[in-house]
């Protein structure tokens, strides 16, 4: 478990009533329905958002990089580019670890990673640690995290041990369950699951009573109930009951549009996935907009700008802090362009802008394409309607001196100005 880990004692004691919670325990709803992790992962919407954005976090290359305050280059030789970006456990991908960690901190409000080193403490490996075993806490004013092992068995973690990427919270020391916030909107999602899957496991029909002018014998009561129910079931929809001797037929309860059945489960599918901040379109509701067009692409940028970003931006820092806070040269960061590999137009538009104004080489281009070099391509490229502008000792223009707007664009090292300067 790492070669800094405290001395096993000192620990709080155990909930009262049990040594601890049932394993993905959460608790019971309102509504009655107990919630679980296991329960929650089961609604639809739920699985969409947590898969939605542990995706979108996984699967941006998540790159090391040195500066020294002028450039600024990938630092491959440096054991954390490997683990962040292709492995942090030798039977892990970066993308599961990903992945995974994301729906730990979205349900749970915290992703923990033990830090492993050797006997020089050089990082080895990040493996994930199930956040209901781990618990942060403050002692004597530093931080530690006490964590039970699949044996039982507590043991206590430094700060130096533990990658922690807590989500929204309260202390600055640990992330509110989201799970625990919502468990009624769950909770009641369910119950309403539950509700529909009975009425129609039932012939989609509520309790009938039969209603008859006199008293009937035992037998004839249980002949005729068992008549009714032969025909539960939607196998058995359109069959033909007979009545009885003036017996009338008589629904009780309300139809499942008087009971807006419908609506409750369609008003708690944007109810939830609020909670993830994610846009209903994305989870595949489009009742409430436009299914195309600018508007659903705007909900699209808007998702990516406010909620993930901001995820990545969490797990930037947190890494800066925990894994290279004694390297202030060395930092973590998402290729967020990589979001645009899907979009060819919009990154060839992209890469064209940046090639013609000057700051992307056409080389660079295509390393970031996994093409193979091309020679000559190392030049930048500027339009030609660009060129310097004089000043005088003030600061006041006194002459431009402009290219013709003619021809194709072209580099530095063709195209020299009438005064001897280069563009």
């Amino acid at each position: 478990m790492g070669l800094l880990r405290g001395i096993k004692d000192n620990f709080d004691p155990p909930m009262q009533g049990w040594a601890s919670p049932p394993e993905g325990w959460i608790g019971r709803s309102s509504s009655g329905e107990t919630v679980t992790h296991d329960s929650a992962m089961a609604v639809g919407v739920i699985f969409r958002c947590v898969a939605l954005l542990g995706g979108i976090v996984a699967g941006m290359p998540l790159i090391t990089y040195r500066s020294d305050g002028t450039t600024t280059a990938r630092a491959t030789d440096r054991p954390e580019y490997a683990l962040l970006h292709d492995a942090p456990m030798p039977d892990m991908t970066a993308f599961i670890w990903g992945e995974t960690g994301m729906g730990h901190a979205l349900l749970r409000g915290n992703w923990y990673s033990e830090i492993i080193r050797d006997d020089y403490l050089g990082l080895t490996g990040l493996k994930l640690l199930p956040p209901h075993r781990v618990t942060p806490r403050l002692i004597d004013g530093e931080r530690r995290y006490d964590y039970r092992q699949p044996t039982g068995e507590m043991i206590r973690l430094a700060p130096r041990e533990v990658l922690h990427i807590p989500g929204l919270g309260y202390d600055g020391l640990q992330g509110y369950s989201m799970l625990s916030l919502m468990r009624d909107d769950v909770g009641l999602y369910r119950a309403a699951h539950s509700y529909g899957s009975n009425v129609y496991r039932n012939n989609a029909r509520p309790a009938v009573v039969l209603q008859h002018p006199k008293s009937i014998p035992a037998a004839v009561q249980e002949r005729l109930a068992a008549q009714m129910d032969r025909l539960r079931g939607s196998s058995n929809a359109g069959k033909t009951i007979v009545l009885e001797d003036d017996m009338r037929f008589e629904t009780l309860g309300m139809s499942l549009e008087d009971a807006q059945f419908t609506a409750t489960r369609q008003f708690q599918v944007g109810e939830l996935s609020r909670w993830f901040g994610v846009p209903p379109h994305m989870v595949g509701d489009v009742s409430g907009s436009t299914s195309w067009g600018s508007g659903i692409e705007q909900q699209t940028i808007g998702f990516l700008r406010f909620t993930a970003d901001s995820w990545l931006s969490r797990i930037e820092q947190q890494i800066k802090l925990q894994l290279f806070g004694g390297y202030p040269d060395l930092k973590a960061e998402f290729l967020r362009e990589s979001l645009l590999k899907a979009d060819t137009l919009t990154r060839f538009t992209a890469y064209n802008v940046a090639v013609n104004t000057g700051w992307l080489l056409r080389s660079e281009v295509r390393e970031k394409e996994n093409l193979n070099p091309i020679e000559g391509l190392d030049e930048p490229v500027l339009p030609v309607n660009i060129a310097a502008i004089n000043t005088d000792a003030n600061g006041v223009v006194t002459d431009v001196q402009m290219a013709e707007q003619t021809g194709p664009a072209i580099t530095r090292a063709q195209t020299t100005a009438t005064d001897g300067r280069g563009i």
